[in-house]
C-alpha cells in the first residue's frame, strides 16, 4: 500500500479587484471558492461588489496525499457570481500546484496577486496567501493580514497571453547598432518586450549588424498593473540550439505614466560582469490610455529619429595598478560605447605595475547622445598576458551619467577595487586575488568647462613591512547547501593582497596565522593608501567565490613600530560590512607596520604561540536529540545524525538518531557524549565556536538538515560565573522525595573542597529561541540568589543588581475559618514556565539552513549539554546520569485536565460550537475521548481530563486544540496551545511542586493561537500532570465536577460592620453579587443604616439561586453610601473550594460566622470589617425548608431582629414621608385645577369684551 503524508492548507483571501462577467451588466455578487482534491471552502458573499477587501481565512486539514498527488494535484481558487436559485456563474479561476507552494520559504506563498482567467481572458484579480504544511511543519513567520492592505507584489503567476484592458503599452522598436562580439558572422536578431507576464516580440532581422525592425509592439496593461518593470530582451536566433540572450534591460514602468520616452538609445552589454559593449537599440515607449490602436498586435513603425549628439571630453591618469597575485605584463583598455583606447604593456614589479609619466593618457573626444541617461558605461579593463594569450582579468565600470554630472576638475588620485573576471576554461583563474588601481578620471561635455591639463601627480614611496595576524571569524552566514562555508581572508594594501588558508566546512574559522610582506607605501600613509580586509567563501570551480563582508581600515590607525617586539600586535574585533541581512560577520585580527631603513633589512617574525597565550581545554558535549526536524525534500526522515566540529579540531559524528514509535519522524534521540581537545585564547572575548550539523545519509551523499554555530565564551573553565554544578540534575526524583536543589559558584579553583560554597541559582535559558551566537557588545546575565550579575564582554565589567522587593497585591480573600477537605488549586495567568521559570539541564538551539530561494530558514532544534574543563579526561558521571534518566523515561502519562475556555473567537457573527482535540505535533495519534460539542458558546465549561501515553521522544510536543464544529464543511480550528513535555518533565521547578503533591500543580490560563495569524483566538484553563507508569497506577485520575442540572441556593447573612474609617457619618447599605453565568449576575441589597460612623448593623439575609459550577466563584460584597449611591469599598471572597465541596456532598454546607476585611476602591486601604455567615444547599431542600430574604418570613436559621441603631424613628419617618408624598400630590392637583379655572374665565370674558367693543 502506498504511503501517504498528512497535509493541511491555510488560505488567506485578502482582496479581489475588477471582477467582470461579459454578459452581466450589473455588478456581480462574488464569492471565492478554494478547492483541493474532494474538499472545498468558501468565503462570505459580497453582493454588488467588483472590488473589495476580504480578509478571510479558509482551512483544509487532514489531507492525505501520496507522492504522485503531491507532485501533480492543484489548488484551485475560483471566483463565482452567486445567483439565487441558479447555479453560480464562474468569473475566473487560478490554479497552482501544492508542490509549488510547499517549496516556497516556510512553505508559505504570501501576499500574491494573480489573475482570474476564463477562456483565456482576464476577468479580475485576486490577492491571497497560501501555506501548505505537513504534520510537524510550522510557519516561519506570521504576517498580520492588515499589513497587506494596499500592498502589491511583483511576482506574477498564471497570466494568459491576451487580456481585456482599457490601456496598453506601446513600444516602438526602431533600429539597432550591434557589435561583432559573440560571433564573427552577421547575426539574426529580434527583440522581446514583456510586462506582467505578457510577452510581445519583433520579427527577426537577418544577417545584419545594423538591424531595422521598425515595429510597434502593443501590450495590454492589466489592472492593477502587478508589475513595476518592463523587460526588454535582445535575442539571437540559432538553427540547432535554443535562442541566445545577448542582454536584458529593465525599464521602470511608473515614470512612463507621467512622461513617455521618445527615441532613446538602450545600451547592450554582454559578459559575466557586463563588461563587453555589444551595441545599442533605438526605442520609444509610452502608455496609451485612449486605446486608439488594436490591443496586442504588431504594427509598422518609423525608422526613428536619431537623438541629438554631444561631444564629450574624457581625461584619465593612472598611476599604479597592484594585486591579482600575478607577475605578468599588463595593459589597460578603456571603453566608452564603441570607442576604445588601449595603453602600452607594463612589466610587473612585485605584483605592482607603475605607469609613471605614461599614466596620463591623451584627452579623448567622443560623440555621444546629448541626454546623459543614454550614455554608455565607462569600462576600465585590465588585460594580462597569460599562456601567450591576452586575457581580461579584471574590470571596473562607471556610470557615465554620474561622471558628467560631476563635471569638475578631478581631485587627487584614489584607490578603487576591481571585479575579477573568471576564465571558465582556466580553473586557476578563480584563485586570482582582487586587484586595485590608483587613478583619477573626468568626463564632461565640451563647452561646459574650460579645457584643462593638470600636472602629473607625484607620490614619494618608502618601504614597509606589513604584518597581519589573522585569528578567527564569527557571525558568518550559511553560504553552502551543505549548511556551512569555506572561509578565507584577503588583506590588501594598495592593491597588493595576501590571503589566509581556507578553512573548509565551518562557520567559526580559526586561522591563527601570521602573514607578512613588504611593499612600498607613501611616506604619508593617509595620502593615497587603501587598506582593505575581505572575508570570502571559497566555492568550487567554476562558481565564483562569494564575498561575505569587507572593511576599509584607516591607515593612520595602524600601529607603527621599529620591530616586532616593541609593540606586540593586540588583536581586536573588526566588524565587516555585509550585503547579507542575516549575518553580521566580524574578524579577530591585528596589524603592524614596520618602516624599513632599506629593502635588505631583515625583520624576524615569531610564531603565533609566542605572541598570544593559548590554553588547552577539553570540550565535552552530550547530544541529547533533535526536535521538530524538517526533512530534506518531501521524503520523511530516515537516518539523521549530528556532526560536531569545534575550532580546527577533527569533526565527530554521532550514531543514527532513534525513536520509539518508528524511524520516520521529526524528533530523534542520540544520547551520545563527544569529547574534543581545543587550544583556545584565554581571553573569553576571543573564544571559539562549536558547530553542529544535522545530516541525513542518502544513497550516494549526505543531505544537510540544519546547522548552528555556538560561541563557547560562556563555557570557558576560567569563567567562574560560567561554571555550573550540573550534578544538581543528576538524580531523578524518587517517589516524589525531591529535595531543594543547590548550585554553587566556584570563584577560586584552588579553594578547599570542604569549604562551604555560596549558594546560587543556576542561570535561566530560553528553551525555544536561545541566542546561539556571541555578539560583541551584548551582556551575559547570571542569577545569584534573587540578584543578577551582568557581564559586559566589551569592557569585561561586572555589575550586580540588588533583588527587587516583590509586592503582592491581594485581589481576593478566602473565607476565614473555613478549611475545605480538598483545597483548590492555584490559578496562574500564562504558562507554568512563565510564572515559575525554567531550570533544566540542557539547552535548546535553533537549526538553520538555506532554502531553495537562498534565504535562511529554521529547520528544527538541537538539545544538548555543553561543558569545558581543564581535565584531559573529564568525569562523565553527570552526563551519564542524564542519559540514564532519558532511558528510564520510556513513556510518560500526560493528563490534561481541561476546565474551561474563554473568549473564543467569533466567526460569522455567532459563537463557535467547539470541542477539544488532543494530538501530538507529528500527527502520530489523535486523542478525543468524548464527543461533546459546546453549541454556540464562546465560554464553554469543559471539565474533562484527556490522558495520553507520550512516547520518548516521538510525542514530546503535544497540541491541545479547540475546533469549531461545522455542518456542511470541514471543522475549523479555533486555536491551539503547544506543550513541550520534555522541558516540563526535566524542569526541576515542576518536579519540586509535584513533590509537594499533585494538588499543588497550578491551573494554567494559556492563550490559543491558530498558527496563521498573530491574533489571540481565546484562552483555555488547564493543568497538566506528567507521570511515570508507576506513578500513574498509584494516582488515579481526579474526577472533575460537571455542571449540575439542579439549582443550589446560597444564603449569606450580613450581620454588622465595625472599625469603619469614615471621615463623617454616612447612610450605609451593603450589596452582594454572584455572577453565575457570563454577563449574568444576581444582586441583593440590605436596608440603610443611617448616620453610621464607626459601626453599622444590618441583620440581613441574601439569597442567591444558581447552578454549579458558577462562571465566577467570587462572592462580591460592596459597601455603598446610600444617599449618594457611591461605592466606598469591596470585599471579594473566593468560594471555589466551598462550591466544590457543596457539589460533592449535595447536602447543606455552612461557612462560619466571621469578620472579613473591606478595602477602599480609591486607594485599596483597609476601611473596615464586615461580619458574614453563609450556608448552601440544594434548591429542592431549600424549598422544603425556606427562609425569607432580608428579615422577611420565615425568619429562622437564625432569626434576624430589626436593629434599633440607625433606625430609631423609622416608622415615624415612614409616616411623615407618606404624608409629604400625599401633600405633594394634592399640591399638584390644586395647581391643575387653578390653571383650568383661569382658562375658562379667559374663554368666557374675551368674547364678551370683543362684542361690547364692536
Amino acid at each position: 500500500m502506498e504511503q501517504k503524508q498528512q497535509f493541511k492548507l491555510f488560505i488567506d483571501i485578502l482582496e479581489f479587484r475588477n471582477l467582470i462577467i461579459g454578459s452581466l451588466k450589473d455588478l456581480p455578487n462574488p464569492m471565492i471558492i478554494v478547492s483541493f482534491l474532494s474538499k472545498s471552502a468558501r468565503t462570505s458573499l459580497f453582493p454588488k461588489k467588483s472590488s473589495s477587501i476580504v480578509m478571510e481565512t479558509l482551512q483544509m486539514e487532514k489531507l492525505m496525499l501520496s507522492i504522485d498527488e503531491f507532485e501533480n494535484e492543484e489548488i484551485e481558487i475560483k471566483a463565482v457570481h452567486q445567483v439565487s436559485l441558479q447555479r453560480p456563474l464562474v468569473i475566473g479561476t487560478f490554479r497552482i500546484k501544492i508542490k509549488q507552494v510547499y517549496l516556497y520559504l516556510g512553505h508559505h506563498l504570501y501576499n500574491q496577486w494573480c489573475a482570474l482567467t476564463n477562456d483565456a481572458e482576464i476577468n479580475g484579480y485576486i490577492r491571497f496567501s497560501i501555506a501548505a504544511l505537513r504534520a510537524g511543519d510550522e510557519l516561519s513567520f506570521l504576517p498580520d493580514k492588515k499589513d497587506f492592505v494596499n500592498e502589491y507584489d511583483t511576482n506574477i503567476l498564471g497570466l494568459p497571453e491576451s487580456a481585456k484592458s482599457s490601456i496598453q503599452l506601446i513600444v516602438n522598436i526602431h533600429r539597432g547598432e550591434l557589435e561583432m562580439n559573440r560571433i564573427q558572422v552577421e547575426s539574426n536578431t529580434y527583440i522581446t518586450v514583456s510586462l506582467a507576464g505578457t510577452i510581445s516580440k519583433t520579427k527577426v532581422a537577418r544577417c545584419t549588424y545594423s538591424p531595422e525592425w521598425k515595429e510597434k509592439l502593443l501590450i495590454p496593461v492589466p489592472q492593477p498593473t502587478m508589475a513595476h518593470e518592463i523587460e526588454i530582451r535582445i535575442m539571437i536566433t540559432q538553427r540547432y540550439a535554443n535562442d541566445l540572450i545577448i542582454d536584458k534591460i529593465a525599464i521602470p514602468y511608473m515614470p512612463l505614466l507621467a512622461e513617455p520616452r521618445e527615441h532613446f538609445w538602450i545600451n547592450i552589454y554582454e559578459g559575466e560582469k557586463k563588461e563587453i559593449y555589444s551595441g545599442r537599440i533605438l526605442v520609444s515607449i509610452k502608455i496609451d490610455e485612449q486605446n486608439t490602436d488594436p490591443i496586442h498586435q504588431n504594427l509598422p513603425a518609423k525608422i526613428g529619429v536619431t537623438p541629438n549628439i554631444q561631444t564629450y571630453i574624457v581625461w584619465m591618469e593612472v598611476l599604479e595598478i597592484a594585486g591579482f597575485g600575478l607577475n605578468v605584463p599588463l595593459k589597460i583598455q578603456l571603453e566608452l560605447g564603441k570607442d576604445k583606447f588601449e595603453s602600452h604593456w607594463v612589466e610587473a614589479q612585485n605584483q605592482r605595475w607603475i605607469w609613471g609619466k605614461f599614466g596620463k593618457f591623451p584627452e579623448w573626444f567622443v560623440d555621444l547622445p546629448e541626454d546623459p541617461a543614454q550614455l554608455p558605461k565607462f569600462i576600465f579593463k585590465v588585460i594580462a598576458k597569460l599562456d601567450k594569450h591576452e586575457k581580461c582579468i579584471a574590470v571596473m565600470a562607471f556610470n557615465s551619467e554620474e561622471l558628467v554630472k560631476t563635471g569638475a576638475k578631478p581631485l587627487k588620485p584614489a584607490w578603487k577595487m576591481f571585479s575579477n573576471v573568471q576564465d571558465k576554461k582556466n580553473k586557476n583563474s578563480k584563485n586570482n586575488l582582487v586587484g586595485s588601481a590608483l587613478f583619477r578620471l573626468n568626463m564632461t561635455a565640451v563647452g561646459n568647462v574650460n579645457y584643462f591639463r593638470p600636472d602629473n601627480f607625484e607620490i614619494n614611496y618608502k618601504p614597509f613591512e606589513v604584518i597581519a595576524v589573522a585569528l578567527q571569524a564569527q557571525g558568518i552566514k550559511i553560504s553552502d547547501v551543505g549548511g556551512l562555508c569555506d572561509p578565507f581572508v584577503t588583506i590588501s594594501i594598495n592593491g597588493v593582497s595576501k590571503m589566509t588558508e581556507i578553512q573548509y566546512q565551518c562557520l567559526n574559522p580559526q586561522w591563527n596565522q601570521i602573514i607578512s610582506w613588504r611593499i612600498d607605501l607613501p611616506e604619508n600613509l593617509t595620502d593615497c593608501t587603501l587598506f582593505q580586509v575581505d572575508l570570502w567563501d571559497w566555492n568550487e570551480f567554476p562558481q565564483e567565490n562569494e564575498n561575505e563582508g569587507v572593511i576599509t581600515l584607516d591607515p593612520s590607525s595602524i600601529k607603527l613600530a621599529e620591530n616586532f617586539d616593541e609593540i606586540p600586535p593586540i588583536p581586536s574585533w573588526h566588524h565587516l560590512i555585509s550585503t547579507s541581512e542575516i549575518s553580521k560577520p566580524k574578524i579577530l585580527m591585528s596589524f603592524l607596520l614596520i618602516p624599513l631603513r632599506d629593502k635588505k633589512q631583515i625583520i624576524p617574525i615569531p610564531s603565533i604561540e609566542k605572541i598570544l597565550s593559548f590554553a588547552a581545554c577539553n570540550l565535552q558535549i552530550l547530544i541529547i536529540g533533535t526536535r521538530k526536524l524538517q526533512p530534506y525534500g518531501l521524503m520523511p526522515l530516515k537516518s539523521p545524525f549530528v556532526r560536531v566540529s569545534a575550532s580546527n579540531s577533527q569533526a565527530s559524528d554521532t550514531r543514527i538518531g532513534f525513536r520509539q514509535y518508528d524511524t520516520k519522524g521529526s524528533n530523534h534521540n542520540y544520547l551520545e557524549i563527544i569529547n574534543m581537545k581545543l587550544n583556545v585564547l584565554k581571553d573569553p572575548e576571543f573564544s571559539p565556536c562549536v558547530v553542529f550539523k544535522v545530516l541525513e545519509r542518502a544513497t550516494t551523499s549526505e543531505n544537510l538538515l540544519g546547522a548552528i554555530s555556538i560561541n563557547l565564551g560562556k563555557y570557558l573553565p576560567w569563567m567562574s560565573l560560567g561554571k555550573y554544578n550540573y550534578e544538581e540534575y543528576a538524580e531523578p526524583p524518587k517517589a516524589f522525595n525531591m529535595q531543594k536543589l543547590k548550585t554553587y559558584n566556584q570563584f577560586d579553583e584552588n579553594s578547599d573542597e570542604n569549604e562551604e560554597e555560596e549558594e546560587v541559582e543556576t542561570r535561566e535559558m530560553d528553551q525555544t529561541e536561545t541566542d546561539t551566537d556571541f555578539i560583541l557588545g551584548e551582556k551575559l546575565n547570571y542569577k545569584i540568589g534573587d540578584g543578577v550579575i551582568h557581564i559586559d564582554y566589551d569592557t569585561v565589567d561586572l555589575t550586580f543588581d540588588e533583588p527587587e522587593k516583590k509586592v503582592y497585591k491581594e485581589n481576593k480573600q478566602l473565607w476565614p475559618g473555613y478549611e475545605p477537605p480538598n483545597p483548590n488549586r492555584n490559578v496562574i495567568e500564562g504558562t507554568f514556565e512563565d510564572n515559575y521559570g525554567v531550570k533544566i539541564p540542557f539547552e535548546t538551539f535553533q537549526l538553520k539552513r538555506l532554502s531553495d530561494t537562498g534565504k535562511l530558514m529554521i529547520t528544527g532544534y538541537l538539545r544538548c549539554i555543553i561543558r569545558m574543563t581543564y581535565d584531559s579526561n573529564p568525569d562523565q558521571k553527570y552526563l551519564n546520569s542524564i542519559i540514564k534518566r532519558y532511558k528510564e523515561v520510556d513513556t510518560l502519562t500526560a493528563r490534561f485536565y481541561v476546565l474551561s475556555a474563554k473568549n473564543l473567537s467569533i466567526k460569522d457573527e455567532k459563537p463557535p460550537s467547539s470541542y477539544v482535540w488532543l494530538n501530538s505535533v507529528e500527527g502520530i495519534e489523535d486523542y478525543r475521548f468524548d464527543k461533546r460539542v459546546f453549541n454556540e458558546n464562546s465560554d464553554p465549561l469543559i471539565m474533562t481530563c484527556y490522558s495520553m501515553k507520550a512516547k520518548n521522544p516521538d510525542e514530546f510536543y503535544v497540541n491541545l486544540s479547540l475546533y469549531d464544529k461545522q455542518e456542511q464543511r470541514n471543522d475549523e480550528l479555533i486555536g491551539y496551545t503547544e506543550y513541550d513535555l520534555e522541558q516540563r518533565w526535566f524542569n526541576t521547578e515542576y518536579q519540586e511542586i509535584k513533590f509537594k503533591g499533585l494538588k499543588e500543580i497550578p491551573i494554567e490560563t494559556r492563550d490559543l493561537y491558530s498558527g496563521h495569524t498573530a491574533m489571540k483566538q481565546g484562552e483555555v484553563q488547564v493543568w497538566l500532570e506528567l507521570l511515570t507508569s508507576k506513578e500513574a497506577a498509584e494516582n488515579p485520575e481526579e474526577i472533575l465536577m460537571q455542571r449540575s442540572d439542579t439549582d443550589f441556593e446560597l444564603r449569606v447573612i450580613v450581620w454588622k460592620l465595625k472599625d469603619l474609617r469614615l471621615k463623617k457619618c454616612k447612610n450605609l447599605c451593603v450589596k452582594g453579587y454572584v455572577e453565575f453565568e457570563k454577563d449574568n449576575e444576581i444582586e441583593q441589597v440590605t436596608d440603610v443604616h443611617k448616620d453610621a460612623k464607626d459601626t453599622a448593623v444590618f441583620n440581613w439575609r441574601f439569597k442567591f439561586r444558581f447552578k454549579l459550577p458558577a462562571f465566577d466563584s467570587m462572592l462580591m460584597i460592596e459597601l455603598y453610601d446610600a444617599k449618594k449611591d457611591k461605592l466606598l469599598g469591596t470585599a471579594d471572597i473566593d468560594l471555589n473550594d466551598f462550591y466544590m465541596e457543596v457539589q460533592k456532598s449535595l447536602g447543606i454546607s455552612s461557612l462560619p460566622r466571621t469578620w472579613i476585611n473591606v478595602y477602599s476602591t480609591k486607594d485599596e486601604e483597609l476601611i473596615g470589617k464586615i461580619q458574614l455567615e453563609a450556608s448552601m444547599l440544594l434548591a429542592e431542600d431549600a424549598d422544603m425548608d425556606p427562609v425569607g430574604e432580608g428579615r422577611s418570613g420565615p425568619n429562622k436559621d437564625p432569626p434576624l431582629e430589626t436593629p434599633e441603631a440607625g433606625r430609631g424613628f423609622q416608622e415615624i419617618e415612614n409616616e411623615i414621608y407618606s404624608a409629604e408624598e400625599d401633600l405633594k400630590s394634592l399640591r399638584k392637583k390644586f395647581r391643575i385645577y387653578i390653571a383650568l379655572f383661569i382658562c375658562i374665565i379667559i374663554c368666557v370674558t374675551v368674547p364678551i369684551v370683543i362684542v361690547s367693543a364692536i
